[in-house]
């Protein structure tokens, strides 16, 4: 995630519970050990604190000083359950939009993953409860419609979205990813374009808002997992990576890969919001 306030580029490494700055152009960066895996995050209107989705639960947390407020923590997250919080982004209302994921299915137990909102009041609600793994929820420029990916079924979804109720309807399939690719973070940019980091697909792609694609970036990984517009003029596309699930053998020929990327591009991206806390 982009932060203009800072001139910052900031993203999680979620297995290792650690969260990192990179300020841009300077590329000096920070990083901060988290008290649990921090999956995502969103901006506050205080420059050291973030609304944060851990593994278990929901929470404000300042990241200097390790203050941290629980907000929500769902049973059916908890240690043992096989499910944990995974992708998640504010709307420009203040809510804060996150899907679960299904990490261990034997723990499970077949119990699927859900997609919460935490709305701008604190009230916590369930939106759609038949997820594998939540990924690339993101929004169009004019709020009518909601983007949503659930990996391991290759598709990303749009939605109807009620910006002033907060609530989604209307499934209906965006697109579908080639075999072996798998469509991670999401977001959108200032023309409407939706772009998907395809795990196992060495590449972003950019759809247009009728879900044709109309452009594939390669990254030299394989496994890229999010991204985020930013820099001055927000042209600068920033795109994080993972090494999980590569073999030593593997790792060897992709020697990138866990890097952060980033592209300058001709496109313009969209400011995050700030949630009001």
């Amino acid at each position: 995630m982009w932060d203009a306030r800072s001139q910052a580029a900031w993203w999680t490494d979620i297995q290792e519970s650690r969260l990192f700055c990179m300020a841009y152009p300077s590329l000096d960066i920070e990083y901060f050990d988290t008290p649990e895996r921090l999956c995502c995050f969103a901006l506050t209107d205080n420059p050291d604190k973030l609304l944060v989705a851990f593994a278990s639960g929901f929470a404000l947390y300042e990241y200097r000083t390790g203050n941290l407020q629980w907000l929500h923590r769902p049973e059916e997250l908890q240690p043992g359950s096989g499910r944990r919080l995974n992708d998640g982004r504010l709307d420009r209302q203040g809510r804060f939009w996150v899907g679960a994921m299904v990490e261990d299915k034997g723990a499970a137990t077949g119990k699927p993953a859900n997609l919460y909102c935490l709305d701008s009041n604190g009230e916590l609600s369930i939106h759609k409860s038949d997820i594998a793994i939540s990924n690339g929820i993101c929004w169009a420029p004019d709020n009518s419609t909601f983007y949503f990916a659930d990996s391991p079924k290759q598709h990303i979804y749009s939605y109807k979205y009620d910006i002033s109720r907060g609530s989604i309807s209307e499934q209906k399939q965006f697109s579908a990813t080639p075999v072996g690719q798998f469509p991670d973070g999401g977001i959108t940019d200032s023309n409407g374009h939706v772009w998907s980091a395809h795990w196992g697909g060495h590449c972003v792609v950019r759809y247009t808002p009728q879900g044709q694609i109309t452009e594939k970036v390669a990254i030299p990984t394989q496994q890229p997992s999010c991204l985020a517009f930013g820099g001055a003029d927000m042209k600068t596309l920033f795109v994080t990576s993972a090494r999980q699930g590569l073999n030593s053998q593997q790792l060897a020929k992709d020697t990138q890969a866990g890097n952060l990327f980033v592209l300058e591009t001709t496109i313009t991206g969209l400011q995050e919001p700030i949630y009001q806390t």
